[in-house]
């Protein structure tokens, strides 16, 4: 299931955490992506259709966040522009497209991956 794909109102996504930061809906905004686990989730959303789940973590000190460690609630988003650093770090380019709510955790990924539902305006 690496690829983000839909079925109905519910997407299956890629987690993409962020730490002192929230991405908003119909906002374009900068990340830097440095941490694997999150450059994972970017590759697998950029085979699929460039979508990932934008969510906030609940501490910025955590380094690699579980499920326990994110927002429910975040944004659904899809990658712009890809750029690579140096260090083997990306710049990529968001917008925010719906505010969604994790409904379940998608297991065996080597990176966070949900079932998101868009939430009503």
């Amino acid at each position: 299931m690496a690829d983000a794909f839909k079925r109905g109102d519910t997407h299956f996504l890629p987690v993409l955490p962020l730490k002192n930061v929230v991405a908003l809906p119909k906002s374009v905004m900068p990340v830097v992506v440095g941490r694997d686990v999150s450059i994972r989730a970017v590759e697998a959303a950029l085979r699929g259709g460039r979508e990932v789940f934008v969510v906030a973590q609940r501490s910025s000190e955590t380094e690699f966040p579980g499920k326990e460690d994110i927002y429910e609630v975040g944004t659904r988003a899809i990658i712009l522009q890809v750029g690579k650093m140096q260090n083997n770090t990306l710049r990529i380019l968001v917008e925010g497209v719906s505010r969604s709510e994790v409904t379940e955790f998608v297991d065996g990924e080597d990176f966070l991956c949900v079932k998101a539902q868009d939430l009503s305006p």
